[in-house]
């Protein structure tokens, strides 16, 4: 909670004192800021903490994470194209993200799951 508000308040108070430089807005979400890591870590100390059974299928789709992480923001970039392109752009805004990022993620899962179908292209992305 105190890397999300210092994060939160902190974004804040960067719009208030710099406002149109969109730039100074990105300095509190750097990945080597104090407040992602306290927010990361929190979050990573909860899942490993998780008591999952083995799943086949779980461990099928836990191999193909790599390759979707790999990939998936060339896609982020492809489906903002594709809403504000298409009759969609008119959406909400609460909307058109969730739209995208649910676009971005099935066409990296899908993508990824195909190439692990071949013996040569599987080394690279698992």
């Amino acid at each position: 909670m105190i890397g999300f508000a210092v994060t939160f308040f902190g974004f804040l108070e960067t719009q208030k004192h710099f406002p149109g430089q969109y730039s100074k807005l990105e300095v509190l979400w750097y990945f080597s800021g104090i407040n992602v890591f306290l927010m990361t870590f929190a979050i990573f100390v909860i899942v490993s903490r998780l008591k999952i059974k083995a799943d086949p299928r779980l461990s099928k789709a836990a191999a193909l994470t790599f390759g979707v992480y790999l990939c998936h923001f060339f896609f982020v970039q492809c489906s903002y194209d594709f809403v504000n392109c298409t009759g969609l752009g008119g959406l909400p805004s609460a909307v058109k993200i969730p739209l995208m990022a649910c676009l971005a993620s099935a066409v990296s899962v899908a993508l990824v799951w195909l190439l692990s179908l071949n013996r040569w292209t599987r080394k690279g992305i698992m």
